[in-house]
């Protein structure tokens, strides 16, 4: 029995609301979408970037919300099994260190889909890690000391990091004088018109964030009123590369305005939101 066999078989076990979620999502899987793969990435193999660009998708079928971390995380690995790799998933969410192992490489996965959040913006690990720790830092020196030995070791414990990055598409028609450029499906005003959602996979190299380990008291600021502090963290040229912030209020590590040009963007796949084959879905009822 091949998997359309199979498929045919399971759709006879199904009630008619629950044939007609299996519709929607089918559907979905039938639009085409805009999508970008980074021919030097070493994760989107075709196989991967079928299975995650699907699970997008799906989940945009019947969700507005765009992925969360979990999400991403049981996405990441599910594509990486597809591509023929070993994947797991780390199943204690209070893990201080990896989210998932693929091939014995251990991934740190992030995401970040704040209001307002466009392409050009740049990146914002919002909680690197806790760090109950700052409590105890009374002065820049304390700042220094326990950074560059805590987040360190903390960055420390896994191989790789990447971020799945969600920024809204709001719905728009072309005007007279305006034609639209990359439409999903030519000449289908109901795709067009659909709102969005665009999603960049992006690794942020271990190598960048570990120019923590160069930080010296000099460059944290005084504690601040909720006990936490900050400092800018340089390249070997002197630029800025991103705001290590010491979050005193819930005691968390935050990376702020990282640039993005010191990052790899694997790919990008643009997903319309609920809505595609609506109309279809509801005028068939048998």
């Amino acid at each position: 029995m091949n998997i359309t066999e199979k498929l045919a078989l399971v759709v006879r076990k199904l009630n008619i609301v629950q044939v007609g979620l299996l519709l929607e999502m089918a559907q979905a899987m039938t639009v085409e979408i805009e999508e970008f793969v980074n021919e030097g990435s070493d994760l989107l193999a075709p196989e991967f970037v079928t299975n995650f660009s699907n699970r997008l998708i799906i989940h945009h079928a019947t969700h507005v919300e765009k992925f969360s971390k979990k999400a991403f995380e049981y996405a990441f690995a599910a594509a990486s099994t597809s591509a023929g790799r070993k994947a797991s998933i780390t199943l204690n969410s209070t893990n201080p260190g990896e989210d998932v192992i693929v091939d014995g490489v251990k991934f740190s996965l992030k995401t970040e889909a704040s209001a307002g959040l466009t392409r050009k913006k740049s990146i914002t690990i919002s909680k690197l890690m806790e760090a109950r720790w700052i409590r105890e830092c009374k002065a820049p020196e304390d700042f220094a000391r326990e950074t560059t030995y805590r987040v360190v070791s903390h960055l420390r414990k896994y191989e790789r990091i990447v971020m799945l990055r969600a920024y809204d598409i709001p719905p728009s028609l072309p005007t007279e004088n305006q034609t639209e450029t990359l439409p999903l499906i030519q000449d289908n005003d109901t795709i067009k018109t659909l709102p969005k959602v665009r999603y960049d996979l992006y690794e942020i190299p271990l190598h960048v964030l570990m120019l923590i380990e160069g930080l010296q008291e000099s460059n944290f600021k005084p504690r601040t009123k909720n006990g936490g502090s900050s400092a800018k963290v340089y390249t070997a040229d002197n630029k800025a590369a991103f705001t290590l912030i010491l979050d005193g209020s819930v005691e968390k590590i935050t990376i702020g305005s990282l640039r993005t040009d010191l990052c790899f963007l694997h790919g990008s796949w643009v997903i319309p939101t609920i809505g595609v084959n609506r109309d279809e879905n509801e005028s068939d009822g048998d």
